[in-house]
């Protein structure tokens, strides 16, 4: 997907958004995660930080430990991008937790490894010392066919697990191709 039209759903999504009523849904929530991902690919980590941390409060508010799972491990990357470490720690925990309450095993196998990788670096006073993040393209698979539904921008570490990259993670209204 282009910056182009990424930001051209990031637009759509913040006009649907602003049509919906004041209180929280789990819509609102989703349409949130979207933007919050959209944000992320194109690397505005403030504005991605924002929708991603609102969409959990919402997915919290309405009960969808689906979204939860699947938002705090975009605000774990997001993080990450950031080098705020410990608040990419404490987002994956999140995601793990939410994904076992609701049987996402792809995104407990995920968030395991995010949490290893930032476990095994030496911690510093200037966070984790030795950790280095690239960009890879990522491929997220939905059926047997193996049909790709997205291609979004992640990141691995080169150090811990060579060429493993993580998903972002964006409801069936957004697909990246």
């Amino acid at each position: 997907m282009t910056t182009g039209s990424t930001l051209k759903a990031v637009d759509f999504f913040q006009q649907a958004y602003d049509y919906l009523p004041p209180q929280p849904s789990r819509f609102k929530a989703i349409i949130l995660q979207n933007i919050g991902t959209a944000q992320a690919i194109m690397r505005r980590c403030d504005l991605a930080n924002s929708a991603l941390t609102e969409a959990i409060e919402m997915h919290r508010m309405t009960g969808n430990q689906r979204g939860i799972a699947e938002t705090a491990n975009n605000l774990g990357y997001v993080c990450a991008m950031r080098k705020k470490w410990y608040e990419s720690r404490w987002n994956y925990v999140l995601s793990r937790q939410a994904a076992l309450k609701v049987g996402l095993q792809h995104i407990v196998e995920q968030t395991n490894k995010a949490i290893q990788m930032i476990d095994r670096c030496q911690v510093t006073s200037s966070g984790y010392k030795g950790l280095k993040f690239r960009p890879a393209t990522v491929s997220y698979y939905g059926d047997a066919s193996n049909t790709p539904l997205k291609q979004c921008v992640a990141i691995s570490s080169q150090r811990v697990v060579e060429g493993y990259a993580f998903e972002l993670f964006s409801t069936p209204a957004l697909k990246f191709v």
